[in-house]
């Protein structure tokens, strides 16, 4: 039982430890994996929003108003049902003082049991499933688990199990029902919007979340919800709109303000390539700042802080952002993202050895990471653009070529490697080694031809393409042959290369 569980980790690391979510989350992950995850959410939750330090600042007779305080005020905000946060209070306070707020003690303490009513909400991703539907489920993720762990498989989250397996046309069909018994449930309604959300129909997302803000005008979770599908759909105005609408009925969320920092960085990225406006990137920064002042160990504000730091240019001050973020969470899955995001910020200020020693780093963490091989390419060709030193283009290419191993498909990798060939033949050219410059102009005008065949339109390209046509002594129009030296002209169509 989670209780159970939660004792073992107070009894071993102090009572303390419940005033730190992150590492109550990473005891889950370790040793609670069987526990219901709605269960364990609902417990993380009443730790983030501080439920701990206001029991013990209460007075013993005031714990129960206290208890049900926050667990209305949860459910309305994180769109769980009372009866979870409920629960997970009267969890802490037997845990912290022996018993519950309505003096049950740990010795006739059950954990709250969900019903197999059609009304109970069992929370998956925001569905309501029968406990059947939600205990198979939960099994058959389990499996997966533990057959990806044995390396056998990649190991996927709930929302990847749940599309994997297409799980979210049932959570929706369950939902449904919900609403149909209670046409005025407004937290259903948002768990449907936030489902479609994570299916990536953002239209009957939006609906949804317009549903339910019409019933609860102060529902900030719908808002939040509305304001991911507006996000979605590149809707950047909407989304801010939302999630400002969405901070001002909660505003010590630190994850609402990421929300809003990333749909300020996300239209900047469009105002900059438009108008050259940095302005949106300075109302994310302060939006990042915000949430890692609620909550200091939020690596993933610090990494989007970078993000947008590193889109202003700023790139000390990404660097920095990005070396926090991977001090605070080294071992997440995803750190190798942090050192990518850090690699790129060094690469730009120049300091190579770093940026290759970040890239190398995460591809040890993750060996089929193609974006980290194109990465470190690029990085080996600024150290070596002029190639006098022909060994960076050497390992450039090597690096090139296994990025296009891993992701085939993608013609910006043969556009990097042609272009390190291109600029070798060159070198070659230049020095009078004709078999050399011939050897790596072919490869490049493979190479272009690719990116083209995957990216008709691409101009750069194909400029390039032509160029190295003309290198190789041909017509850049038809093939064929050139005059000679001292002329272009095309000997097969006549035209002037």
């Amino acid at each position: 039982m989670l209780i159970d569980i939660v004792k073992r980790i107070v009894t071993e690391n102090g009572d303390q430890i419940l005033l730190d979510s992150k590492r109550v989350r990473a005891f889950f992950s370790d040793g609670a994996q069987n526990e219901p995850k709605p269960q364990k959410q609902a417990f993380i939750e009443c730790l983030e929003h501080e439920v701990v330090k206001a029991l013990k600042d209460v007075a013993e007779g005031e714990r129960a108003s206290c208890k049900e305080s926050f667990a209305q005020r949860l459910s309305e905000e994180e769109g769980r049902t009372v009866e979870l946060y409920r629960g997970a209070i009267d969890i802490i306070c037997v845990v912290l003082f022996g018993s519950t707020p309505e003096g049950a003690v740990a010795g006739q303490y059950n954990e709250v049991a969900v019903s197999n009513d059609a009304n109970s909400d069992i929370e998956i991703i925001g569905g309501v499933f029968d406990t059947s539907y939600y205990d198979l489920n939960v099994q058959k993720y389990l499996e997966e688990q533990k057959h990806a762990e044995s390396g056998a498989d990649t190991l996927k989250t709930w929302e990847e199990y749940l599309e994997y397996h297409s799980e979210y046309d049932k959570s929706i069909a369950e939902l449904n029902k919900a609403i149909n018994l209670d046409p005025n449930n407004a937290i259903a309604y948002n768990n449907r919007g936030w489902t479609y959300y994570l299916k990536g129909d953002y239209d009957n997302a939006i609906k949804d979340c317009n549903k339910a803000i019409g019933i609860k005008p102060d529902f900030a979770a719908a808002y939040d919800s509305r304001a991911m599908a507006y996000i979605g759909k590149g809707e950047y105005v909407l989304a801010v709109a939302d999630l400002t609408k969405a901070i001002t009925f909660d505003p010590n969320n630190a994850n609402r303000y990421l929300n809003r920092g990333n749909a300020y960085r996300n239209k900047g990225d469009y105002d900059l390539a438009m108008y050259q406006d940095y302005g949106d990137y300075d109302l994310a920064i302060a939006d990042y700042t915000t949430a890692i002042s609620l909550d200091l160990n939020y690596a993933e504000a610090y990494n989007d802080r970078g993000n947008a730091y590193y889109r202003k240019g700023d790139y000390d001050n990404a660097i920095a952002d990005y070396t926090n973020a991977i001090n605070l969470d080294p071992n997440d899955k995803d750190v190798k993202v942090l050192y990518g995001n850090r690699g790129n910020a060094y690469r730009e200020i120049g300091f190579i050895d770093e940026a290759i020693a970040d890239y190398t780093q995460a591809i040890s963490l993750d060996p089929n990471n193609a974006a980290a091989y194109n990465d470190r390419g690029m990085t080996h060709i600024k150290c070596g653009i002029d190639y006098s030193v022909l060994d960076d283009g050497d390992k450039a290419i090597a690096d090139f070529t296994k990025a296009i191993r891993l992701d085939p498909n993608n013609a910006n990798y043969y556009f990097n490697r042609g272009y390190v060939y291109d600029n070798k033949g060159d070198y070659y050219q230049e020095h009078s080694w004709h078999d050399l410059a011939k050897y790596c102009h072919t490869h490049a005008l493979d190479d272009f031809n690719k990116a083209l065949s995957l990216d008709p339109s691409d101009g750069e390209t194909k400029r390039s393409r032509d160029a190295v046509w003309i290198s190789l002594g041909l017509c850049s129009y038809c093939g064929g042959p050139l005059g000679g030296i001292l002329t272009k002209r095309c000997k097969t169509c006549g035209r002037e290369a």
